[in-house]
């Protein structure tokens, strides 16, 4: 068999976190969202 490849990174133990979590929850609810309508009329030429 051929010789094994060095490797490039060490061999890292999994999180009881996954990555998703460990940044942490962001809270949505101080966002307000706003909403507008204008309505815009032709003028007749």
């Amino acid at each position: 068999m051929p010789d094994r490849r060095v490797r490039t990174r060490p061999r890292v133990v999994k999180r009881a976190i996954s990555e998703y979590n460990a940044k942490g929850t962001i809270d949505r609810t101080s966002y307000k969202a706003t909403i507008s309508i204008n309505i815009l009329t032709a003028s007749n030429p």
